[in-house]
Order: C-alpha cells, then sequence, then structure tokens
C-alpha cells in the first residue's frame, strides 16, 4: 500500500497508540506539497448528493451549514430542491473559498452526512420493532372489536371505532 501498512492511503484517523493515521498524513504531506501561494487564492469545489439526504445536511433552519462556513469560511451552496424531482435525485453542493478551507469544510459536511446515515442505520432496528409493537396493537384491538361485534353488548358496531381507541386508523 502507499502508507506502507498495506491499508491504502485513507485511514481511520488516529491510531490506538494516539499517532496520527497514515491517511491524515498523506493528506498533509500533500498540502505542504503545495506552494503557499495558492492556499489563498479562491477555489470551488463540488460534488452531489442524493436530494432526500440534503436535509440533514443544511441543517435547521441552515444552522448546519451555518456552523461549516463559521469554521471554515468557505461558502457552502446547496441547489434548490427540484419540485418534481424523482426519487433518485441529486443536488449539487459547491464550496467556495481558499484551498484547504474548501477541503476543510467538504471533511465536515461528509462527516456530518455519515454520522447522520449511521444515526439512521441505528434507529432502523428500532423503527421495525416499533412497527412490530403497533401491529400486535392492532391485531389485539381487531379481536376486542371482534368480541365486542359478536357479545351484542355496548355501543353499536357502526359507533365502534370513533372512539378514542382509534380502532378506525382511516381518514376521510
Amino acid at each position: 500500500g502507499r502508507d506502507g501498512e498495506g491499508r491504502g492511503v485513507w485511514g481511520e484517523g488516529q491510531t490506538a497508540g494516539g499517532d496520527v493515521d497514515p491517511g491524515i498524513q498523506w493528506f498533509a504531506d500533500r498540502a505542504a506539497e503545495i506552494n503557499p501561494e495558492y492556499f489563498h487564492l479562491q477555489y470551488c469545489i463540488s460534488c452531489s448528493l442524493p436530494s432526500a439526504k440534503c436535509g440533514s445536511l443544511i441543517g435547521h433552519r441552515g444552522e448546519a451549514i451555518d456552523e461549516v462556513q463559521r469554521a471554515t469560511n468557505a461558502r457552502v451552496d446547496i441547489s434548490k430542491k427540484d419540485k418534481n424531482e424523482s426519487a433518485d435525485a441529486h443536488r449539487t453542493i459547491s464550496i467556495t473559498g481558499p484551498l484547504l478551507a474548501c477541503y476543510g469544510a467538504h471533511l465536515m459536511l461528509m462527516r456530518n452526512y455519515n454520522d447522520e446515515e449511521r444515526s439512521r442505520s441505528e434507529k432502523a432496528p428500532a423503527d421495525g420493532a416499533q412497527i412490530e409493537d403497533l401491529q400486535r396493537q392492532l391485531a389485539e384491538l381487531t379481536q376486542e372489536l371482534g368480541r365486542v361485534r359478536g357479545s351484542g353488548g355496548g355501543r353499536p358496531a357502526s359507533t365502534l371505532g370513533g372512539g378514542a381507541a382509534g380502532v378506525n386508523s382511516r381518514r376521510r
């Protein structure tokens, strides 16, 4: 591998001993090779992400983007969502500013994006369990409704479902 350990260039950040990961060191070495005069020029890098994922990247009222811009002094623009876009539509993210500010902003955005994706994947099993619990509750309510209807007692069947139990889940 390029880093002498067979892992490739990109690593995990810090090694167990606290040393800088070879991938980060590789990136720093490339930056050190750049003429310092180039660091202050204006650059623009862009990438695209699924439109459905851009909301978490932007944050509530743009707070996540504002944080990245404050931390890096780069400008971050995300193209507007198309009203009629397909489910697999992508939006363009443009980052403008000094060279290292652009790459720093991109790193922060991708960290936020990947953290959100990880958080969603960790919540997925809980969501599945919640769906199963709701399905179980619905089955129990359906059985109870059957018993009430079959016993002839209580309220007439035509009024069931409008009460607090919420048996009737259709909206009119």
